[in-house]
Order: C-alpha cells, then structure tokens, then sequence
C-alpha cells in the first residue's frame, strides 16, 4: 500500500449533539470510552490523513474533541444540526468553508463517530485505493446479510417478489455480490465533491467484513460492540 503523503487529506468527523434513538450517541461510553474516541484516535493514526477535523453544533463535543486531539474543530450551522440534515450538505458545506483557507485539502474522508470498530489502517486503505484506481469516491461496504433476491414488497393485501420469482430460484452459491454502504469511510476529492456531491462519475467501494461494520444506532448495537471488543455482555 503506497500512502502518498504529498496530497492533503483532511479526515472530518461529523458529530452532532442531537441523537433520538440513542441520546447523547456521539458521547455514549463503550468499554470506558466515548463512542467518538474511537474515530478520533482512528483519524489520528492514519498514516494517510493529515488533519482530523470534527464538525458539530454541541459545546461538550467541542471541548471533548480538542482534549482528545482533534487539530479543529467546526462549528456548524443551527440548519445543518437537524434530524433532516444530510451528510452530503453537511460535507459540502465544509468543502466550502475549508476552501477559503490557505491551504484547501485535496481529499476529505468522512468518518462516521458511529463506527468504532473501523481502524486507522482501514482508512489508510481506502485512501490508497482512491488513488490506485483513480476513483472520484471510494465508500466502505459490506456484502448484504439478506439477498435483495429473496425480499418481497407488498400491494395491497397481498406480497410479491421484489425482483421475480425466478430470482429466487438460485442458490446461495450462484448469487451474485451486493452490498450496502456501512457508514464508517467515505474518501472523496473536494472538487468532484463540489461538482457532483458525494458520489462522484467514478464511485468504487472498498469492502470491510461484518465486524469491522458495526454502526451504533440504538442501545441494543453499543452492548453488540461491547461484546465484540470484550467478550462480555454490554
């Protein structure tokens, strides 16, 4: 894996204080630490990144970010805090902001603070494959748990074969790969960000297995992470 150190790639973390499903999420403790520690310290330890940046609207994750090293921290606008805020104008708006600096950074990397068993050597590896395949995005994903091909949609009172029934004929064995995007890397160049928001012409992804894919959503997802990390029930 080369690390081309001569391009600025800035890590941002976006981490607002607002959470329904799990209160306070981005503050939650897992095994003694703050759920955000985790991407920190992963931002931090990469070989590839050069600044780590976290954007949020809460003074306790502010504070907390500067004690655990993060070189900035951004204060976002009251609009781009909500529950209907998205993550791609969340990014865009950084873009911008961090394109009037002296020194605008090439690439960003979105790290999720909601992905704490991704790893600094992960992230290294999706910034080598943006630049090895010449990619616009690279986006971490894992091979779906449950095949589309065996889903159904309903109409009416009756349900049907999402895709048809001769999808659902096949083994397992024959299936073809599909994947969901996990949340926890997303490596993007600024101008095609700009351009073509997060998904850029040339989107490839960069495969991480099931445990290295652990989001918290809810309180049920921390004690999963607890016990993935510990052997002990959360």
């Amino acid at each position: 894996m080369e690390i081309r150190m001569a391009v600025d790639v800035t890590a941002i973390i976006p981490a607002r204080g607002g959470s329904k499903r799990l209160p306070k999420k981005n503050l939650a403790l897992l095994c003694g630490k703050p759920l955000l520690q985790y991407t920190i310290d992963a931002g931090l330890q990469s070989q590839s990144v050069r600044r780590v940046i976290v954007s949020t609207d809460d003074p306790e994750i502010a504070r907390l970010s500067t004690d655990l090293g993060a070189h900035s921290v951004l204060i976002r606008p009251a609009e781009l805090a909500t529950d209907t805020a998205t993550t791609s104008e969340v990014l865009v708006h950084i873009a911008r902001e961090l394109a009037t600096s002296s020194s605008p950074p090439e690439v960003l990397v979105l790290l999720q603070p909601t992905s704490p068993m991704r790893r600094a050597a992960h992230v290294d590896e999706a910034v080598d494959l943006l630049f090895r395949l010449s990619a616009d995005t690279v986006t971490a994903v894992r091979l779906v748990s449950d095949h589309p091909y065996f889903m159904w949609r309903r109409e009416g009172e009756c349900i049907h074969p999402l895709f048809s029934l001769e999808h659902q004929e096949p083994g397992r064995v024959v299936l073809p790969e599909y994947f969901i995007e996990n949340g926890s890397i997303l490596v993007v160049r600024r101008l095609s960000l700009l351009r073509h928001g997060l998904y850029g012409p040339r989107t490839v992804p960069y495969v991480m297995d099931a445990v290295s894919s652990v989001d918290i959503d809810e309180a049920t997802d921390l004690a999963w992470a607890t016990f993935l990390l510990t052997g002990q029930p959360g």
